[in-house]
């Protein structure tokens, strides 16, 4: 596809001028349209973690039916989930990446852990588990994915991921879907259960430094860079969501209306923009957050908008001599992309 017009927007953007298991004022501006069931929860809530942690270190309890369930713990990779105790338990691989459990009426239970020797993220396993299997509900956080659907067997499939650097922790259900609401609330108790070992960040950043507008920022490696603007004034980064189409000015950049950006401009200051003038929240139809501050070598706008599905991020960085306008956009219903847009904002700063 032919990329066009992808300097359009930099100044337009600115100041408003199956069951379903799924502290700095730069990480607010992320976080501006609420949050994301953190855990991939089945019942689509978000499980308060200190009693997870509890559940955990207890060798057997209940959840709010009378089924007991028993704590696995894998001694390989260090996570943890919850088993009915009624279960039977298959013996275990030699390598002893994990276990799978079956129950009397047809359900199985898998978890295991591996090495992410494919270098994934979020992103890219979500990609891959979409495209292959197709499924009904579908959601990612900062560092998991849930997906869940029917099979060809007529069978309903939860599978719920971690994605780390070099670890990846792997939970999959599957039962008969007309077992469905007689088995839906031990999914959502298993799901909710599965804790992961030891996890880091997978998605690597690289450094964008702008000399002649002095700013600087990190951006996702793996996203694809557009072409460089003639008078050097900044970049444009995107990537494939994998998500239904959202706002995110598709027409005006040539990209695909799916896809999310990231856009960093720089201009001279010729209007003599000052704290005073800005300083004040602007109208305008679906602003969430707006927020002026002092910040290192000048000021800085925050402004969080929802358009449609998308959300819309703009972060201005100026001071007598420059005005620059980062502004990242994304699906808004995605956790995982609200944490690559925190990472880009905390780290977009002016240098000397």
């Amino acid at each position: 596809m032919t990329k066009r017009n992808l300097w359009v927007f930099a100044g337009v953007i600115s100041l408003s001028t199956v069951v379903l298991v799924g502290c700095s004022s730069k990480t607010n501006a992320a976080a501006g349209n609420g949050t994301t069931n953190k855990q991939g929860n089945a019942n689509g809530t978000t499980t308060n973690q200190k009693n997870a942690k509890t559940q955990q270190t207890q060798n057997t309890t209940k959840s709010n039916s009378p089924t007991p369930y028993t704590v696995y713990k894998n001694k390989r990779f260090g996570f943890t989930v919850r088993i009915p105790t009624t279960y039977k338990k298959s013996p275990p691989p030699q390598d002893g990446d994990g276990a799978s459990w079956t129950s009397s009426n047809a359900v199985k239970i898998t978890a295991y852990g591996q090495y992410n020797v494919q270098n994934d993220t979020v992103a890219s396993a979500f990609s891959k588990l979409v495209t292959k299997n197709h499924p009904s509900y579908k959601i990612e956080g900062k560092d998991w994915l849930v997906v869940s659907g029917i099979n060809q067997s007529n069978q309903i499939y939860y599978t719920k991921m971690y994605i780390g650097k070099s670890k990846e922790y792997v939970l999959k259900i599957l039962y008969p879907k007309s077992q469905k609401s007689q088995d839906a609330s031990l999914v959502t108790a298993v799901a909710n259960s599965f804790q992961p070992g030891p996890i880091q960040p997978a998605d690597s950043y690289s450094t964008y430094t702008n000399q002649a507008y002095h700013f600087s920022l990190k951006y996702p490696s793996k996203w694809t860079q557009g072409p460089t603007p003639a008078n050097g004034s900044g970049r444009l980064f995107y990537v494939s969501t994998n998500h239904s189409s959202f706002s995110n000015m598709a027409s005006s950049l040539g990209l695909p209306a799916h896809d999310a950006v990231i856009q960093v401009v720089g201009t001279h200051n010729p209007t003599n923009v000052t704290y005073a003038s800005v300083k004040n929240r602007p109208s305008g139809q679906g602003i969430v957050s707006y927020k002026v501050s002092k910040v290192s070598n000048g000021y800085e706008i925050q402004e969080t908008q929802k358009k449609g599905n998308g959300l819309w991020y703009t972060i201005q960085l100026f001071n007598k001599n420059y005005f620059n306008t980062l502004t990242v956009i994304i699906p808004s219903n995605s956790g995982y992309y609200k944490g690559i847009a925190q990472s880009v904002i905390q780290s977009y700063t002016l240098t000397p």
